[in-house]
């Protein structure tokens, strides 16, 4: 009798409106809680996805210094670099420098006229 009495009393107390209330907000926490850890592990996927292409980025741009520091430790990359940067030339070499006439002249149309070139223009006319 007492333990029919005791499981009464159990149940009652585990349906309690007060107890359901309990359980609900428990549940509740649970369920802002896995969201919140949902949340996270998206936003680790992407910075691990922007991480990945930054560093095959950074890998490119190393491979390539790579290649342009193993040219310049040669004669030849030394002497291109040499030419590019300073126009330095060896000795008994010349440098011809060749001007198009064509493209120093400029248009009437784009030279600029003052007001008095204008004022004469007009008293031409």
């Amino acid at each position: 009798m007492r333990e029919l009495e005791k499981k009464r009393k159990n149940k009652r107390l585990l349906y309690a409106p007060i107890t359901l209330i309990v359980l609900i907000i428990l549940v509740g926490f649970m369920i802002k809680a896995v969201f919140a850890a949902k949340e996270k592990a998206r936003i680790s996927q992407e910075h691990l996805v922007r991480a990945q292409t930054e560093a095959a980025e950074l890998n490119g741009k190393y491979e390539a210094v790579k290649d342009e520091v193993t040219f310049l430790k040669t004669d030849q990359g030394v002497d291109a670099e040499l030419r590019t940067k300073y126009r330095l030339v060896r000795e008994g070499e010349g440098v011809a420098v060749i001007i198009d006439e064509s493209a120093t002249e400029i248009p009437k149309a784009q030279q600029k006229k003052g007001a008095w070139a204008r004022f004469l223009e007009w008293l031409k006319k």
